[in-house]
């Protein structure tokens, strides 16, 4: 299974540098299982919205919802507590920040058994508990 970090999403909607990168996750995610958080969905409609607009993040985020292919897991007190031993393990303050949110990613991975991580955040390289792709 693929989980997809909000990275990947923005990407390919902003048509970034690594958009064909961002593509072929997804496509990879649409065989084989794919899986995000509502933590994506929230960090993609905010950054769609302040970036873009209302109609471009709606669309967005309801596309991805409506992804049958795609699987969006909401935060459960497993992942969350999970999520803070995730962020005690890596956290180094000036080295590598890992936010909140992205130990939450890299829980909801964990927790549902994903296969790997594809993101463009560096902050998810060289993880011990799942294979991380950073582009």
């Amino acid at each position: 299974m693929h989980y997809l970090d909000s990275w990947v999403w923005l990407e390919y909607v902003f048509g970034g540098d690594a958009d064909a990168e961002a593509e072929t996750a997804l496509e990879n995610a649409r065989e084989d299982d794919g899986l995000t958080s509502t933590i994506a969905l929230t960090e993609i409609d905010y950054i769609l919205r302040r970036d873009l607009d209302t109609e471009t993040a709606d669309y967005v985020t309801s596309s991805i919802e409506d992804d049958d292919s795609v699987r969006v897991v909401p935060v459960s007190s497993e992942i969350a507590l999970h999520a803070s031993n995730i962020r005690s393990k890596y956290y180094q303050r000036r080295e590598r920040e890992l936010s909140y949110a992205d130990a939450l990613h890299i829980s909801t991975a964990i927790i549902t058994e994903c296969d790997v991580i594809h993101t463009g955040d560096s902050d998810f390289e060289a993880l011990e508990e799942i294979e991380t792709v950073v582009y």
